[in-house]
């Protein structure tokens, strides 16, 4: 099997590959190659039990898409993407990226004679504002911000091209992911990172958000485990809709900064500064959902919140 994997050089694009590159599988399938594609140079695992090509794509070039997912392509992880802040701030960018670049990639799997499986990673900021609480997995979705509306529109996309028998879409829908052991997040949720690692580290730390702000969250290691759990699912999983929104844990700002606390991080270094625009961003994606599909389908659920701090201080 050969798999293909854009923004190869991200947090999770360098997770897929860890993974894949030490076990050798997918779901119990063999890989046998499996080639990274970024806008910079992606630096391989020096051990991999798989072939690992790399390859410098921006996906805003359809060509260079097209050359990237080449004839015997099986499975094509899209992780390439902008993130709510700077798509909110350039909507040009975002608009090229987000939209244009998927658009590419899905051309560049219609033009192979075998359809491939088409992993993507969608957002919650998708739902907008005015949801019940939870957000059940039917429900309608009004994005307000646009990163979810490009994201909206990347999935009405794969739902399209997999009716059409293009492609074997698969799409989780992903809430804030903290804490990131990197610090090249620009997402509306990159303060959350900020404000467990900065007194951790006693740093002073600018909170932009009220400590009652009710926030949904997931880790780096849950979204990992989704994203190789939906890869390896049967086409059959999917009978209507290709979505999956995953679990969350549902807490406020002050919850978070509680067990910052019981680590031991020192939240006198915490300074609450509300800022008006990531407010809006945050009003667009909600804090729980009901995630009965992925539950029915054996999506893993995020650790309590003490178990958020230990995963990032077992990664740092």
């Amino acid at each position: 099997m050969k798999v293909v994997l854009t923004g190869g050089g991200g947090l999770l694009g360098r997770s897929v590959t860890a993974v894949i590159a030490s076990q050798g599988t997918i779901g119990g399938e063999a890989v046998d190659e499996l080639v990274l594609a970024d806008i910079r140079p992606v630096v391989p695992p020096a051990d991999s039990r798989v072939k690992i090509g790399v390859a410098t794509c921006d996906v805003r070039d359809p060509g260079q898409v097209k050359a990237l997912i080449a004839p015997g392509t099986d499975v094509v992880f899209h992780l390439a993407a902008i993130m709510s802040g700077p798509a909110e701030a350039n909507f040009p960018l975002g608009w090229a990226i987000n939209l244009e670049g998927t658009r590419h990639v899905l051309e560049a799997c219609r033009a192979l004679a075998t359809p491939p499986r088409l992993v993507f990673t969608s957002t919650a900021a998708v739902y907008g504002e005015g949801l019940p609480d939870p957000v059940p997995d039917d429900v309608a979705i009004h994005p307000s911000n646009s990163y979810g509306t490009q994201k909206a529109m990347c999935e009405l996309m794969i739902e399209e091209y997999s009716r059409r028998g293009f492609i074997d879409g698969r799409i989780i829908r992903v809430a804030h992911v903290a804490v990131r052991a990197d610090d090249t997040h620009q997402g509306a949720a990159a303060f959350l990172t900020a404000i467990v690692k900065g007194p951790l580290a006693g740093k002073p730390t600018i909170c932009p958000a009220p400590i009652s702000t009710r926030i949904g969250i997931t880790t780096p290691a849950t979204v990992l485990a989704s994203l190789l759990h939906v890869a390896g699912l049967p086409s059959d999983a999917f009978p209507g809709r290709r979505i999956v929104q995953l679990p969350t844990l549902t807490l406020t700002v002050d919850d978070l900064l509680a067990a910052v606390s019981r680590a031991g991080g020192d939240l006198g270094l915490i300074k609450v500064e509300p800022d008006p625009l990531l407010l809006k961003l945050l009003d667009g994606i909600p804090a729980a959902y009901a995630a009965d599909r992925a539950l029915s389908l054996g999506f893993p659920v995020p650790p309590a919140i003490d178990g958020v701090i230990a995963e990032y201080r077992a990664g740092a």
